[in-house]
């Protein structure tokens, strides 16, 4: 079995009304490990912001909205096959 963590700062980041958005920090955590039973099979689970933070990225200008509030904690399961 293997680990990964990741850390990402993210600074303040001006929206289009001129104000800011605040910074923040999203934790990512991933385990993967091979399939004893099966040849070339590999499972892992991700789980994406982990200490689920709520945070806003800035709108384009096609949207109406000034900031976009973005997901909370997300868990993926991934089997990956080689052959």
């Amino acid at each position: 079995m293997r680990a990964g963590s990741e850390l990402q700062y993210y600074g303040k980041r001006k929206t289009l009304d001129g104000s800011n958005t605040d910074s923040y920090v999203l934790a990512n955590l991933n385990l993967v490990t091979n399939v004893p039973q099966v040849k070339g099979l590999e499972a892992s689970l991700s789980i994406y912001n982990l200490f689920n933070e709520n945070y806003l990225h800035p709108a384009a200008d096609t949207n109406w909205q000034n900031t976009l509030l973005q997901p909370g904690r997300t868990v993926r399961f991934r089997l990956d096959y080689r052959f």
